[in-house]
């Protein structure tokens, strides 16, 4: 880059200066995932009362930012209309991590993705689900999906593998469970979390 710069060459210049940036933006990304992950791991945290709407709403606003999202069709379909008694940053982990992979990993090719929400309650338990019509995850590397430093997109979109690791770290802490279920191209997360505290 430095040749390019001196000999006014502004195209290959803007070009290395954009391969600097987009590294910074993976490495500032990894190590934010790591210290989220060290927070988890050590963080002590009282249950309180949490609005389920506001939080995946908050979560949305938040990840406006991401690409594609202006494509996406979000479809929110809430039937939870208490509060949650729950850890608040732990269950706001949880909801964001779904939430941005689903829109970090739809396929553009697709004209009419969507991801879908819903919160119910069954039971004793709080339910939250978000399906896509995304890229999915290959049934062989299913079984993969909660361990460490685990991508199954890295071509479409760079990340540090740790989002679902910490997520299902979390959903441990609180009790619940986490399934996953691929049928007719609709991936669809479940998140099962106890409503009482026992």
């Amino acid at each position: 880059m430095q040749e390019a710069v001196k000999n006014n060459e502004k195209d290959h210049a803007l070009m290395g200066i954009g391969h600097i940036q987009k590294s910074l933006n993976q490495l500032e990304e990894l190590v934010k995932d790591i210290l989220t992950l060290a927070l988890t791991k050590n963080e002590k945290e009282d249950y309180e009362a949490v609005n389920v709407d506001t939080v995946i709403n908050d979560s949305l606003n938040n990840l406006k930012h991401m690409e594609n999202y202006e494509r996406l069709s979000i479809q929110f379909a809430p039937q939870f209309e208490e509060f949650f008694i729950t850890k608040k940053n732990r269950f706001v982990l949880i909801v964001e991590n779904l939430l941005s992979n689903a829109i970090k990993y739809q396929d553009v090719s697709n004209d009419s993705s969507f991801v879908k929400v819903t919160t119910y309650s069954q039971g004793n338990n709080f339910i939250l689900t978000v399906s896509d019509n995304g890229l999915g995850i290959p049934k062989s590397l299913q079984k993969q999906l909660f361990q460490m430093f685990k991508r199954f997109h890295p071509k479409t979109s760079f990340g540090s593998g740790l989002g679902l690791y910490m997520m299902k770290k979390s959903i441990d802490v609180l009790g619940g469970r986490i399934e996953f279920s691929d049928v007719d191209n609709l991936s669809t997360f479940k998140v099962t979390l106890p409503q009482s505290l026992e």
